[in-house]
């Protein structure tokens, strides 16, 4: 199998490009021209009379130049902000799709860890070897990538459709109630410990969690991300103890992050609070009233702080939540499962194809392979 580094069949585009504060402030709700950050592949379009001068043409492959490995694809017109643009050097010789999968697999290798965030090197990009089969097969490599992908968004939109349902239901059961109750009459509430309770000596390679803001990526908390102290000042901090079913919500920053604690051992952080539900109240249920965007919106409007938002118990403690019943709770908690086993069995097939995916990747772009 014929073998050719990137630097002799691939080129870079000099094309003007923006900053990444520019190319967001051209942002539309509709628009015909891709915008192309360097970081996330945001769904992000705008108008040919904001885009002007600077519509650029593809097809075209980006890389970010720093920070992130993120690699994009465009077929039509996009405007772009700080990435590497790069094409076929010949376009008989090489396909452009075939370029963009194998970028894909290989695109990591062409960057150097900074000081801050990973930054693209030229010479590195260079050096870096691709198989080169016959242009048709190169091709026929492509569309099954490409088939492989589109199958994967299709099982994502069932999905985002369940997401959907989930709302309605929620709005349904939940929000429609025009009762109201404090929320402390569902939960009792307490605050994390202060700052001056740990200390960077407290912390260790493996022990109790400490559950902080940033652990939380609800629905779930990052058991495996959260730093760790040891049995003698877990017993210390015994106030501070989170439950299985505790509802923990990150008081700084973003509002209504908050997830449901599901193992024993864990230590609610400083910069955290906890909603712990009485008896008779589901914790899923406090979970999703308070990431809720009518709640969002509420503790948003309450919080307290210059510089950074900030809770106490006492605006959490009187938050006026929909007074749900148990039969209720029930019910949601009845339809929820049978949408999460819908959803579970669309996971099931996304992890397949996404083991199919890496597996050709390896076979194509791993090493030698029968391009037929």
């Amino acid at each position: 199998m014929k073998l050719m580094s990137l630097g002799n069949c691939c080129v870079f585009d000099r094309s003007k490009q923006l900053d990444a504060a520019s190319i967001q402030e051209l942002v539309e709700p509709t628009g015909d021209i891709r915008l192309l950050p360097s970081s996330k592949d945001f769904d992000w379009k705008t108008t040919r009379e904001r885009a002007g001068s600077l519509v650029c043409h593809g097809p075209i492959i980006t890389m970010g130049k720093a920070r992130y490995a993120n690699i994009k694809y465009c077929e039509g017109e996009y405007v772009s902000s700080n990435n590497m643009l790069i094409k076929p050097r010949d376009k008989s010789a090489l396909d452009c799709r075939y370029l963009f999968h194998f970028l894909k697999q290989n695109s990591p290798k062409a960057y150097v860890e900074g000081t801050t965030y990973p930054k693209f090197d030229l010479n590195r990009f260079n050096e870096i070897t691709m198989p080169l089969p016959p242009l048709d097969h190169q091709k026929t490599i492509a569309s099954f990538f490409d088939f492989i992908e589109e199958q994967i968004n299709g099982v994502k939109a069932q999905i985002s459709l369940l997401d959907e349902q989930v709302k309605s239901l929620f709005n349904e059961l939940i929000l429609a109630h025009t009762d109201r109750v404090p929320l402390s009459d569902f939960c009792d509430i307490f605050i994390g410990p202060f700052g001056s309770a740990l200390h960077e000596s407290d912390y260790v390679k493996q022990g109790h969690p400490l559950v902080n803001p940033k652990n939380i990526v609800p629905p779930k908390i990052e058991y495996q991300e959260c730093k760790f102290v040891g049995d003698d000042k877990f017993r210390e901090l015994s106030h501070y103890h989170l439950k299985p079913g505790d509802v923990v919500l990150g008081r700084r920053g973003e509002m209504g992050r908050c997830a449901v604690v599901t193992r024993e051992g864990c230590l609610c952080g400083t910069g955290s609070m906890v909603a712990r539900p009485k008896d008779g109240v589901l914790p899923f249920i406090i979970q999703s009233i308070l990431s809720s965007d009518e709640i969002k919106a509420t503790l948003e409007e309450q919080a307290i702080g210059v510089t950074m938002a900030n809770l106490n118990s006492k605006i959490v403690a009187s938050l006026m939540i929909p007074k749900i019943s148990i039969l209720d709770q029930k019910e949601f908690a009845n339809r929820l499962e049978q949408i999460d086993k819908l959803r579970f069995n669309y996971q099931h097939q996304i992890d397949l194809l996404n083991e199919l995916l890496e597996a050709k990747m390896e076979e194509y772009f791993g090493g030698a392979f029968d391009a037929n």
